[in-house]
């Protein structure tokens, strides 16, 4: 990876991998016995509990990790998320499968387009990165209350748009973010463990996006 333009390349091909397995592993899931063990709230909450520890572990030891080793695990991530977004697919596969290809056609449309904005912009956006990844953790919390305490559909709406946002901002944010970090690379060691992390937060934003058109869809279409 000499340019970045190749930096970039790697990143989005092995975002867009990574959306394949989920897609392969929604798809098992959905046509194997899995599905019904999944509707044991234990097991789905543990499996997420796993797919977010996995999250955070990739995130935060990235510097220690091999390149392969955190390859590997973002593929595991993938894995776990096409598992667990299979319960949101289902219903929508069964009563009205073209929104799921239309919304998912919207959420690339929208995230390519926010991504070229942060490649291409000029004013430096690298003040906001405390604040968004604090929305995140703040998102992270109420959606966990959410889903454990209130089981509020309202609240849940509120939490899918403050998470749009949050995350298409997020969007610009890292691909400017990367384009600012490659002339900080030396090593293609250092390259390759920052593209598999690119690939990740990349993949994050495109899923999360994903998910709350799907949520605010579900709720204002009457699903």
């Amino acid at each position: 990876m000499n340019t970045v333009n190749q930096f970039f390349g790697s990143i989005y091909k092995w975002m867009a991998a990574g959306v394949l397995v989920s897609a392969l592993f929604s798809w098992l899931t959905m046509n194997t016995q899995l599905s019904v063990v999944l509707q044991n709230p234990g097991v789905f909450y543990a499996l997420a509990g796993i797919e977010l520890a996995l999250l955070f572990f990739i995130q935060f030891m990235i510097n220690k990790l091999s390149y392969k080793v955190s390859f590997v695990l973002y593929f595991v991530y993938a894995a776990l998320t096409g598992i667990t977004i299979s319960g949101l697919l289902v219903h929508f596969l069964s009563t009205k499968p073209m929104t799921v290809v239309v919304i998912f056609a919207a959420a690339v449309i929208l995230f390519i387009t926010l991504a070229i904005i942060g490649y291409r912009m000029k004013y430096n956006m690298s003040g906001w990165g405390t604040f968004l990844f604090s929305a995140v953790w703040g998102i992270l919390i109420v959606s966990l209350l959410n889903g454990f305490v209130f089981k509020s559909g309202p609240l849940d709406i509120i939490v899918s748009s403050v998470a749009m946002i949050v995350f298409s901002a997020l969007t610009v944010y890292d691909s400017q973010y990367y384009k600012n970090l490659f002339p900080k690379l030396q090593t293609e060691e250092e390259k390759s463990k920052a593209s598999t992390l690119g690939a990740l937060h990349m993949y994050v934003n495109l899923l999360v996006m994903f998910q709350s058109l799907l949520n605010l869809t579900g709720y204002f279409g009457g699903e």
